[in-house]
């Protein structure tokens, strides 16, 4: 069962995080960052752009798994749910409020990177989201 919808936007402390999926153990959530980040997302986006004229193939490492927001209220942020085999799954077992909701462009376009059998995300949240 859900523990929320796909795409909901939640804020906890100081971070915003899109609700991926979830199991009975974890919560997977996209780390919105953009506002208070924008030299380290925008150093991001131009390394993303020289990867993809100078080596297409490294554009699938988890790094660069992300999605540029349209949605009104998160306009210029990033959306990243960057959790690999390797690394630690993001565990919450509360947070503060919902505080909104992508808009059909960015569920869209986060669920397509998500599921790209070609993109280095975790395996259990590919399963999870693509059966959306």
């Amino acid at each position: 069962m859900a523990f929320a919808n796909f795409g909901e936007v939640y804020s906890f402390e100081d971070k915003k995080l899109v609700f991926l999926a979830n199991t009975k153990d974890i919560i997977y959530f996209a780390v919105i960052s953009g506002w208070d980040d924008n030299e380290r997302v925008g150093a991001l986006k131009r390394l993303r752009d020289r990867q993809a004229t100078s080596n297409p193939e490294k554009l699938k490492d988890s790094i660069f798994c992300f999605v540029e927001l349209t949605t009104k209220e998160f306009c210029g942020c990033i959306a990243h749910p960057a959790v690999s085999d390797s690394e630690k799954d993001f565990d919450l077992s509360c947070f503060a409020k919902n505080i909104g909701k992508l808009n059909e462009g960015d569920e869209k376009d986060l669920k397509a990177i998500i599921t790209d059998p070609e993109t280095k995300i975790n395996r259990t949240l590919k399963k999870l989201v693509s059966e959306l």
